[in-house]
């Protein structure tokens, strides 16, 4: 073997043992991530979702005006007073979203960049 074959050996077994950081595509189920790439699902504690695709709880008190439509109908003007009124601000991942996802360099994390809308 010739000196240059054997330096790309050894930079190509580098590389691969170096595991460089990955896009890829997966599906959130809830208790996890399942890669398009790859048959095992990814535990929960292994992912970072960004807090843009977290649900969001809030108690909600105080009198609001709001256009109001019924069935695609004019919509008409009405006051709405709420008493500690739970609501959600975000929707949270759910089941089934597809994602897009970055793998930690080196490691065996994994961080949620968006859905992808797939």
């Amino acid at each position: 073997m010739d000196v240059v074959t054997a330096i790309k050996k050894i930079i190509a077994g580098y590389l691969e043992n170096e595991a460089l950081t990955d896009v890829m595509h997966a599906t959130y189920t809830g208790t996890g991530l399942r890669l398009d790439d790859r048959p095992n699902e990814i535990p929960a504690e292994f992912v970072d979702i960004p807090l843009a695709l977290q649900s969001a709880e809030a108690t909600v008190s105080g009198e609001f005006t709001a256009e109001v439509s019924v069935d695609g109908g004019a919509a008409t003007e009405k006051t709405v007073r709420l008493n500690q009124a739970k609501v959600t601000i975000t929707r949270g991942l759910a089941a089934g979203d597809r994602v897009t996802v970055v793998r930690q360099r080196g490691g065996q994390r994994y961080s949620i960049i968006d859905r992808t809308g797939d």
